[in-house]
């Protein structure tokens, strides 16, 4: 993929699929270009002072993230009850389940 910055708020050219990058402010002015990138499949990041703040990203993309996230919860979640069926605050099941992760 490639990234694309823009400096000028006319959005006058047909920007092809992939990766977009824009500062914020161009972004403001520009919002709804911005969305019809993103709705026909790239994914725009927004850029302060140089470094990536945010990204607009297609819905089922977001949708998957979520997803996987709560899958990945969920299964965490599992192993805990299983191991030990007691109940456990989440902060405690977080911080033994990211120790976990650091083990691996």
């Amino acid at each position: 993929m490639y990234i694309l910055y823009m400096d000028r708020t006319n959005l006058d050219v047909t920007w092809p699929r992939g990766e977009i990058e824009v500062t914020v402010s161009n972004a403001r002015s520009t919002l709804p270009e911005l969305i019809d990138q993103v709705r026909d499949g790239s994914t725009v990041y927004l850029s302060r002072y140089g470094k990536r703040v945010a990204a607009l990203v297609p819905v089922d993309a977001a949708a998957y993230l979520e997803k996987v996230e709560d899958e990945y919860w969920s299964k965490r979640a599992d192993e805990v009850m299983s191991s030990d069926p007691q109940f456990v605050p989440l902060d405690e099941a977080i911080a033994d389940w990211e120790a976990q992760d650091a083990e691996r």
